[in-house]
């Protein structure tokens, strides 16, 4: 069966390098043979094909087809594979949230089947994609997952491009002592397999890390060095990168030729590859500033024109913001401070709307931001004015060396007065701002609260409405003694129930008390074709610490029994099982019923319709709790399928357990 893969995999490489999609009727026709495992792979080499000719839709298409090939003929191996080509696939599509999806997958099925090498490259692949949206933590613990896989197994080169990833993403959170030591143990990789095009990018960061400790000298020689590799490699892309970088570290330095020199090269790298981006604007006026420093004019004014053409087409407002930051300081150089002062108001407004957008998630990274521009725009200021002060008294020594010494004295104090009122009023004016913002972030939280609680209030009535029609039934029965029964035991129920709706959160084992009393009732209504088993599978030191919202889960218990179980003929089980994994809690319900399908067939040909009010709130109510408080609770509905026949329902809860900590 190997040589078969390999024979098939080797023929749509050789289909893919033709430029053509292998076809799957004449693949099989030429290894004579018609294996289901062969055949996802073709799909999944059209699939290749496709996403390399970036035909999206069909690749998508293509690679959902092998994927079901292989789960429906239970190849493990080929589905996690496939899961995670889809998960690439998804995240070159730009559909990141779907790539997520298709790399847990991926994991859950690879953990199932005991498939650690698999798993490792899921996580990995997966903290790829969350380190793309954004989620540092996730992405960092996705990867330590792979790394721990690949290092117990010696994998050097998977741990190199791990450790890489991992110091990406500890230097987009300012973590630079952690990304440090793990940029310095890939370049050794890089050095002794003499992986020179990696050691490009492994250069550039190591550059960036020492130049935020201050040691710009040293980030310099970095710099130098993946320069060097880059034009021997003749990569220009990463080429135009380095020097636009070394551009910057000269402009630090105030080596202001070397910087334009730099920006200059790295301009002509990307016109000869014909690239065209909003850095360009950042390039143009920091070569506009030092062509301002130096005196130039003229190339001041032509950068500074070019800068300003692109200006109108660009939308990132933190590229106008360095625009309009640069031209401040340029209109200062050339000491035209009625202009510099309007593009200082530029400036700062468009910070202000910057600030504004994403003040319910920076607020205070965004006001240390401000501050320190100011504080640069005033140590900038100051700065000409002494060097205007030294220049007068220098041309006019002898004759009005006291009068305008003490013109000079009198302006800088005014000014510095003045500015420093304006700075003051508009300090008071954000504080303001973030006091108000404070007080309407907390009466949303107190509102989503709110919220919460009547949810939960509305669910009670309407569990006593679902037990009291089942009295009913016994009673229009004559069943005497089992309503009596019944009675006693809703009494107990109600009450545990009433005590646990008060709660914000109940310990597993008072989850399993309350749900035992439930199915007991249950089962005195159905008689002996119903049973059901309660499963606390978890750590009896950690079962203590384990908490879960009351009332979510007893409603989809109920729904699995009255939907699921009550159409159902012969045996009806039901099975509720605690467990955990890592730092993951999970609560799954199966059931033996007609499936979702045929319960919703049943629903529809019933004359009065009956919406589930239970498990539409529960749905809400794991919105708001998600959207009020650590907890991330997650909810998965899946049919349980022999073949093309629906034979019952599977429910599974998450919950985190550092978010379940935080519960109580």
């Amino acid at each position: 069966m190997k040589q078969i893969v390999s024979g098939f995999l080797l023929l749509m490489c050789m289909s893919i390098a033709q430029g053509q999609p292998p076809r799957v009727d004449s693949l099989l026709q030429r290894l004579k043979v018609e294996t289901n495992d062969s055949l996802a792979c073709v799909l999944s080499g059209n699939a290749g094909y496709y996403l390399a000719t970036r035909n999206y839709d069909s690749s998508l298409l293509y690679l959902n087809r092998a994927i079901s090939q292989a789960q429906i003929h239970h190849y493990p191996v080929l589905t996690v594979r496939f899961l995670c080509f889809l998960g690439m696939s998804n995240t070159v599509n730009g559909e990141i949230d779907s790539a997520v999806v298709s790399f847990e997958r991926a994991i859950a099925i690879g953990q199932q089947e005991v498939l650690d090498s698999a798993v490792a490259q899921a996580h990995f692949g997966l903290g790829n994609v969350l380190e793309s949206k954004g989620d540092i933590p996730e992405a960092l613990r996705h990867y330590h997952e792979a790394l721990v896989f690949f290092e117990a197994h010696g994998y050097d080169k998977a741990i190199a491009g791990v450790k890489a990833n991992l110091s990406v993403a500890y230097f987009s959170i300012d973590a630079y002592e952690k990304a440090k030591p793990l940029i310095l143990e890939t370049n050794h990789y890089y050095e002794t397999h003499g992986l020179t095009r990696r050691l490009v990018n492994g250069y550039q960061r190591l550059a960036s890390v020492i130049e935020h400790e201050g040691k710009l000298d040293s980030s310099l020689f970095y710099l130098r060095k993946a320069e060097k590799i880059a034009r021997e490699e003749k990569d220009f892309f990463p080429l135009s990168v380095i020097e636009n970088h070394m551009g910057n570290v000269f402009l630090t330095l105030k080596k202001y030729e070397e910087a334009a020199g730099a920006y200059a090269r790295s301009l002509d790298h990307k016109k000869s590859l014909g690239k065209n981006s909003e850095e360009y604007l950042k390039t143009y006026v920091n070569m506009a500033y030092c062509m301002a420093i130096l005196n130039d004019k003229q190339a001041a004014a032509d950068y500074l024109n070019k800068a300003e053409q692109m200006l109108a087409g660009i939308e990132t407002k933190k590229f106008k913001i360095h625009y309009y930051k640069m031209k401040y300081k340029i209109d200062s150089v050339q000491q035209d401070y009625l202009l510099a002062l309007d593009d200082y108001r530029a400036y700062t407004e468009l910070a202000e709307d910057l600030f504004d957008e994403e003040k319910s998630r920076q607020l205070t990274e965004m006001e240390t931001k401000y501050e320190t521009d100011k504080k640069e725009a005033e140590i900038h200021a100051l700065s000409q004015q002494s060097e205007l002060q030294v220049l007068k008294i220098s041309q006019q020594r002898v004759q009005l060396a006291v009068v305008l010494l003490l013109i000079v004295v009198i302006a800088v104090t005014l000014y510095f007065y003045l500015k420093q009122q304006r700075l003051k009023q508009a300090k008071e004016t954000m504080d303001r701002e973030l006091v108000q913002t404070k007080k309407q972030l907390e009466l949303e939280r107190q509102y989503k609260q709110s919220e919460v609680k009547a949810i939960k209030a509305q669910m009670n009535p309407h569990f006593v409405f679902n037990a009291l029609n089942s009295i009913q039934d016994l009673i229009m029965l004559k069943d005497i003694r089992s309503s009596n029964e019944y009675l006693g035991k809703f009494a107990d129920l109600m009450r545990k129930t009433l005590e646990a709706s008060g709660k914000e959160s109940i310990a597993v084992e008072d989850e399993l008390v309350l749900m035992t009393h439930y199915l007991e009732l249950e089962k005195l209504r159905f008689g002996q074709d119903f049973s059901f088993v309660l499963v606390n599978a978890l750590d009896k030191n950690s079962s203590e610490d384990w908490l879960v919202p009351p009332l979510l889960i007893q409603p989809y218990v109920e729904n699995a029994i009255k939907h699921g179980l009550l159409h159902k003929k012969g045996d009806k089980h039901l099975q509720v099982r605690f467990h955990e994994n890592g730092a993951v809690l999970h609560c799954v319900i199966e059931d033996n019923g007609v499936g979702r399908k045929k319960a919703h067939e049943i629903k529809q040909r019933r004359a009065k319709k009956h919406l589930s009010f239970a498990t539409e709130q529960n749905d809400r109510r794991i919105q708001l709790i998600n959207e009020t408080s650590p907890i991330k609770t997650t909810l998965e509905v899946e049919d349980l399928m022999d073949g093309a026949e629906a034979i019952g329902t599977r429910v599974v809860f998450t919950f985190s357990k550092s978010e379940a900590d935080t519960l109580g």
